[in-house]
Order: C-alpha cells, then structure tokens, then sequence
C-alpha cells in the first residue's frame, strides 16, 4: 500500500510538470537577417522593432552628424552658400575653428568647423567635381573655403609674434616672420572673397584621405606642385585633383598643391568679413 501511494504521488508530479510546460510560450531565436527580435508561440507571433527599444543605443556616421546643423543660406550675404546645401556628400573640416592649423589656435571668425562657404558659382561648381570625382570612388574634403577678413589680419598678427609652437609641423624651414613675404600669408586673400577653397582628394565614401605627400598648410617647398621632394604616387595624386579641379574652372596655387580660385566668375575686389558659423 505504501509503494502505491508513492506511485500514484510520483505520476501526479509528472502530469503537473507536463501540463506546465505546455502552458509556457517557447521563445525562438530571432533571424540572423533581421533587424527585429521575433517571439513565437503556438498561439501568437509578435515582433519588436529595434528603433522603439528606448534602451537601443545607436552612433551617428558624420554625415549624418553634419545634418544635424541646419545651415540657411539666407542667413549669408547675398550670393553666398553653404556648400553643403548643394551638395553634402563633401567632407568638411575647417582646420581654422580649431587648433591644428599652423597658428596651433582657433583663428578669428572661424566658429563652425562644418560651415563651409563660397560664392554660388564657386559652390556649384565645386558640387560638380564631386559627383564626377564619385564615379571614379573618390570625393573632395576642405579644410578652407571663405575666410573673413579678420582671420588674414590675425595671421598677419600671429606672424609677429614669438609663438613658434607649430614650427616643426607646419613650417619646418622658414623663419615665420618671413611667411609673407614668401607667399603664404596675405593682408588680403582671395578667400576673403569667397573664391577659394583649400581642399585634398579622399576615397569616397569611407573618407579616408588620398596621400598629397604632405599636410595642408604645410608650408614648405615639398607642399610646391612641381615639388620633385614627393614620390611618383603622391605626384599623381596631386596632379589628379588639379586636372578635376582645372576642368571645373578652378585655378592652383603654385606653391600649395591644395589652393584653388575659381576663375569663371566676375570678382569685385570686396573682402567680406562676416563670420564663419
């Protein structure tokens, strides 16, 4: 009698175990391939999008960072524009709102590294390069583009002074008192007219930078376009983004393998000075 008790006990567990287990939904394992989390069972199937878990943390490309800053071109002196409302697949980095320049500070009326800008045709122009640099993979990246005219004063101040913190990097040879008069500092500059740009050759999309065989504003004789202190590579390189850039209507800079004019359009000799932002 008393083993039959421990049987009938010992079956009853079991039914009880059975009937809880079918009682519980059987979670499977979402898709490799999706973006959602699937949960099944045999009465329902439910998915969860990723996008509304608020936990979800996600990291912005910078494009998609550069978006974030509204840029109007109505709030720019007539026949300016922001380049990247004409055309924001070209790299922006404006090395004059912040310190790896060769001043090693942020420069006068620079605020917004993003904020690139030049007179309209310039900028259009400047769009077409880029979508027929993308057919071949590559793309344009600035590092200037408008400068107000308070930033060329500041350079000129700057050179001046006894700060030679950015020698080595940037000015290796030259005594920076004689910046000026060796070219590559101006009391006034074609940038302050909107028709320049400083610019390098990248791999488009991923935006990694074609090597020049030195640095912008690198200003030494190996940054000369006809330099022979480069590799055969780093020549070619230059001397494809000066073909784009000359069948665009843009005219180098002998000096500055980076510096471009727009040479299409009617200039007045105004040297705007508002702000960069």
């Amino acid at each position: 009698m008393k083993y039959l008790l421990m049987i009938i006990f010992l079956l009853f567990l079991l039914a009880f175990h059975t009937a809880c287990s079918e009682s519980v939904p059987q979670l499977i394992p979402p898709p490799a391939d999706t973006n959602k989390e699937f949960y099944q069972n045999t009465d329902q199937e439910y998915a969860v999008e990723l996008d509304d878990n608020p936990l979800a943390v996600t990291q912005k490309t910078e494009d998609e960072a550069a978006t974030d800053i509204i840029f109007d071109n109505d709030s720019l002196p007539e026949g300016f524009s922001y380049i990247k409302t004409l055309n924001p697949h070209i790299k922006v980095d404006l090395r004059y709102a912040g310190a790896d320049n060769f001043t090693g500070c942020v420069v006068d009326g620079y605020y917004e590294n993003q904020a690139a800008i030049l007179r309209d045709a310039a900028a259009v122009a400047l769009s077409s390069a880029q979508e027929y640099l993308e057919k071949e993979g590559l793309g344009l990246k600035i590092h200037d583009a408008y400068r107000p005219q308070k930033a060329s004063d500041f350079f000129v101040k700057w050179a001046e002074n006894d700060d030679e913190n950015m020698k080595e990097a940037f000015y290796p040879h030259l005594d920076k008192k004689t910046l000026h008069s060796s070219g590559y500092i101006a009391k006034k500059s074609a940038h302050s007219r909107g028709a320049t740009v400083d610019l390098t050759l990248i791999y488009f999309p991923s935006g990694e930078e074609l090597d020049m065989g030195g640095i912008i504003d690198l200003l030494d004789e190996v940054s000369w376009h006809d330099s022979n202190l480069i590799t055969y590579e780093q020549s070619q390189n230059r001397n494809k983004l000066r073909t784009v850039m000359l069948q665009f209507g843009f005219t180098p800079y002998a000096k500055e393998w980076w510096h471009y004019t727009y040479n299409k359009e009617k200039y007045s000799l105004e040297y705007f000075d508002f702000d960069v932002k």
